[in-house]
């Protein structure tokens, strides 16, 4: 009866372990934080360059913090909803 009774502890103790915690990822295409003026974050609406001819990122600013919403370029650039 120890036998079983101990066997049975062992197994309980063992499923409470804690699980090893994994290793944070870090991003590795993380910008460093910038802060823009107005005027210089009127420069990213998504209109082409006139003096590169590349079209220019489409930035938001919403409370004081800055978003990259290129992807949505027809959503949140020019000609968008209103």
């Amino acid at each position: 009866l120890y036998l079983q009774g101990h066997s049975f502890f062992n197994r309980l103790v063992e499923s409470k372990k804690p699980v090893e915690q994994e290793e944070e990822v870090e991003e590795e295409d993380e910008e460093p934080q910038r802060n823009f003026t107005f005027e210089q974050l009127k420069y990213f609406d998504g209109k082409k360059d006139e003096s590169t001819n590349e079209i220019k990122p489409v930035y938001l600013a919403l409370n004081g913090l800055v978003f990259d919403v290129s992807d949505g370029r027809n959503f949140y650039g020019e000609g968008g909803p209103d």
